[in-house]
């Protein structure tokens, strides 16, 4: 299983700095193969989706799996010595058009999940430039409100268009307003230790599944999911978990029998084998799932939503033994 949020923290213990975008895309395709010989890794694999060309940044194959993972590189100008190598980060103005990109990148890959060409999505934006995470305090007159990528903002099932009034010639080429199907909560991490005179760089990770939800991934896996408050309507900020009495949400693809399995339980506890699992299934589990715990993690993956949106958690889970016990919410 290709869990992005490991490999990013990985790479930022080698590589704080990029040159350019393609140099971040080819780091992280090398990371990605480092740890996993098997997978097979293509950039700019192109498709074609409803008629249009999509060169995607990065494909990654691998046990069963097809992730699709799309990338930005949004710099402010500074000058870095890193490693003993000097960069020369470049100023990338207008942030409006950097944020519709962002955004365009994460409708095609829903749009690459709808076509079948990929099980599951990701979209990083690596910055150190603190415009696109800080709330504007002049927001409310900007012409990309809509498009926004602030701190803690939810964007959820709508359709993300310029302002009113915007100038056309302003956006020429990013006219067309973009679709969002799923559910995102954007959440910027710290990218590793600072670089001398580079600043501090954040990125923004979002997971694309293929069941229209897209869940933030969470970057430490080993903790708790936090609980909503009851008072309160939906936060913004928690995992894909259903909250009591809310539909349940249907799951497609490999980890569809253990979801149909779980919802046709009658009990509110359920330990397995996972060589029963499997027979579920009707597949091999991956590796991960035996030797990295946090592959059981209840949120941050797409498969768990087999689990979450049938109404049950994993409880406990025992590698060594081959042993995991799912309860209900």
């Amino acid at each position: 299983m290709v869990e992005l949020g490991a490999y990013l923290e990985s790479l930022a213990r080698e590589r704080p700095l990029f040159h350019s975008e393609a140099d971040f895309q080819h780091a992280l395709a090398w990371t990605i193969h480092a740890a996993q010989p098997g997978a097979r890794v293509r950039l700019e694999r192109p498709f074609t989706v409803d008629g249009d060309r999509i060169n995607l940044d990065l494909l990654v194959e691998l046990e069963g799996d097809r992730v699709a993972i799309e990338l930005k590189y949004l710099t402010r100008r500074h000058a870095a010595v890193c490693h003993g190598e000097r960069f020369e980060l470049q100023q990338q103005s207008a942030h409006p058009l950097r944020r519709y990109d962002c955004w365009k990148d994460v409708a095609r890959l829903e749009a690459l999940l709808r076509a079948g060409h990929a099980t599951v999505g990701y979209f990083v934006a690596l910055s150190n430039d603190p415009y696109y995470w800080r709330p504007s305090q002049s927001q409310r007159d900007s012409m990309d409100l809509a498009l926004r990528l602030d701190e803690g903002r939810v964007v959820a099932g709508q359709v993300l268009d310029w302002s009113p009034g915007t100038n056309p010639k302003t956006i020429a080429n990013r006219e067309a307003a973009l679709p969002i199907s799923g559910s995102y909560a954007l959440r910027w991490a710290d990218y590793g230790a600072p670089a001398e005179g580079s600043g501090s760089f954040r990125y923004l990770l979002l997971t694309v599944t293929g069941d229209g939800v897209a869940a933030p991934l969470v970057v430490t896996p080993t903790e708790p999911t936090p609980a909503p408050a009851p008072e309160r309507p939906p936060p913004r900020e928690r995992s894909s978990v259903p909250r009591a009495g809310t539909a349940l949400r249907e799951v497609r693809g490999k980890y569809a029998p253990l979801h149909h399995h779980l919802l046709g339980l009658t009990t509110r506890r359920w330990s397995t084998t996972f060589v029963e699992l499997e027979r579920v299934l009707g597949s091999k589990l991956p590796p991960s799932a035996r030797n990295r715990r946090e592959w059981w993690s209840n949120g941050g993956h797409y498969y768990a939503n087999a689990w979450l949106h049938a109404g049950w958690r994993v409880a406990e889970v025992d590698q060594s033994a081959g042993q995991v016990t799912f309860t209900r919410q």
